[in-house]
C-alpha cells in the first residue's frame, strides 16, 4: 500500500447487502443515521471509481473527508 492518507466518505442512510457487495473489500462502519466507507491509501478500486459506482447506486454522498 502507498503513503498517504485515508479518504472517508459519510453517505446518507445504513449499507445494506447489495452496498456491501459493491464496495468490496473497503471498509464501512455504521455510524447514526450513516455509513463511513474508508477509502486507503493506494486503494485498487480508487476514489473515483467508488464514487461513480455510488452514484450509479443513487446513494447520497454527504461528505468526503482526509
Amino acid at each position: 500500500m502507498s503513503s498517504g492518507l485515508n479518504i472517508e466518505i459519510t453517505v446518507r442512510g445504513r449499507v445494506g447487502p447489495d452496498l456491501c457487495s459493491m464496495v468490496g473489500p473497503l471498509d464501512a462502519k455504521l455510524v447514526p443515521r450513516h455509513t463511513v466507507i474508508v477509502v486507503a491509501p493506494g486503494e485498487p478500486r480508487g476514489l473515483g471509481c467508488l464514487l461513480e459506482s455510488l452514484q450509479k447506486a443513487d446513494v447520497e454522498v454527504d461528505l468526503i473527508t482526509t
